[in-house]
């Protein structure tokens, strides 16, 4: 055992209250602190550095600033549509009319029983109307006329368009197939829309009397006014479109044939006769007819001399003409008016006038 000095004992004690040895040598410093690995950079050249990334940009609608009051919303407001004007219409049917009963083969009774069809509407459902209502058909002939003077549509309120659509037929001839069910089913299928699909459903060529189609919109009017002699083919219409008050009937048309004079063919100078020895002179009367279906007219011969000298009744083929030649002699010297005149069912429809020189 070795003894300790007062000099090793102040040293021992001395290490005791530090808690720690003698060192020979000085400290080693810590090494430094580590950082976090980061991800691998993309590879760059040697010539170019590593790009720096782009600062995200802040989308227009986001701002730094703090956000501006509320603002309050305006209030709703539809889109405005068309005004149309809440006004009530009604169609009356004033005369019918045709130019071909198409029952010319029946020589017993060559008049027609026409049947109308009557669909007008402004988009909504609207049943059709029959003319007779009892199907029975009006009795009518070639150019004839029929009054009739009935409302047939009244709605309080315009729609968007008026759309009248009106089919003549005549149910004499029809055969038992086409019935009046038929018919408004092909109106139900069509909506009406087109008439000449219903026209070509009848089942015989001279059922087919005619028809009429027309629209009108609130631009029109919706068609308000009258209409006279409206049509196609062998079918005319008079009716009335209106409003509030409805206007005075319309006034009685006529409808003839399409017949004319086409010449008259008279001496310019012919001599005066005797009662013992008549000088005779040809007049030649030459009559066309521009309708498709043959024509029977009067005509009628007038002078200023002695009144009305000839007369007769001529039936003109369909889209040709006709010629009569008469011989007549004069028994008064002077200038003498001729005038001829065609008639159909008692209604004038053409008329020529000449003048004769009758010498002594």
């Amino acid at each position: 055992m070795h003894k300790i000095g007062i000099a090793g004992f102040l040293l021992v004690a001395l290490i005791l209250l530090s808690g720690c040895a003698p060192a020979t040598t000085p400290p080693s410093p810590l090494p430094p602190a580590v950082a976090p690995p980061r991800e691998p950079a993309p590879p760059a050249s040697a010539s170019a550095p590593t790009p720096t990334p782009p600062r995200p940009e802040i989308p227009p609608e986001v701002t730094s600033s703090p956000p501006s009051p509320a603002q309050p919303s305006p209030p709703f407001s539809p889109v405005p549509e068309s005004h149309i004007p809440d006004i009530p219409l009604n169609v009356t049917i004033d005369y019918i009319g045709v130019t071909s009963a198409h029952d010319q083969e029946d020589i017993w009774d060559p008049d027609g029983e026409v049947q109308l069809l009557v669909l007008i509407t402004d988009g909504k459902e609207t049943p059709p109307v029959s003319l007779p209502p009892d199907e029975t058909g009006f009795k009518m002939g070639d150019f004839e006329l029929k009054k009739i003077e009935q409302r047939v549509f009244h709605t309080a309120s315009a729609g968007e368009y008026l759309k009248v659509s009106i089919v003549a037929y005549d149910i004499d001839s029809k055969e038992k197939t086409m019935s009046y069910l038929s018919i408004l089913e092909a109106f139900g299928l069509s909506g009406a829309s087109s008439l000449k699909q219903l026209y070509a459903m009848l089942p015989q060529e001279d059922d087919r009397i005619g028809y009429y189609e027309s629209t009108w919109y609130p631009e029109d009017n919706w068609g308000i006014g009258q209409y006279s002699a409206e049509g196609i083919e062998d079918l005319r219409v008079w009716f009335t479109i209106w409003s509030d008050t409805e206007p005075a009937s319309i006034s009685m048309p006529s409808l003839l044939p399409d017949v004319r004079i086409q010449d008259v063919d008279i001496p310019n100078q012919v001599e005066k006769s005797s009662a013992w020895f008549p000088l005779y002179y040809k007049h030649t009367l030459t009559i066309v007819n521009n309708e498709p279906i043959d024509i029977k007219i009067d005509w009628h011969a007038h002078s200023t001399d002695t009144g009305d000298f000839d007369e007769g009744s001529e039936n003109i083929p369909a889209g040709s003409r006709k010629s009569i030649t008469r011989s007549y002699f004069y028994e008064t010297a002077g200038q003498i008016n001729l005038t001829y005149t065609l008639s159909y069912k008692d209604s004038v429809i053409d008329s020529w006038s000449g003048t004769v020189n009758v010498i002594p």
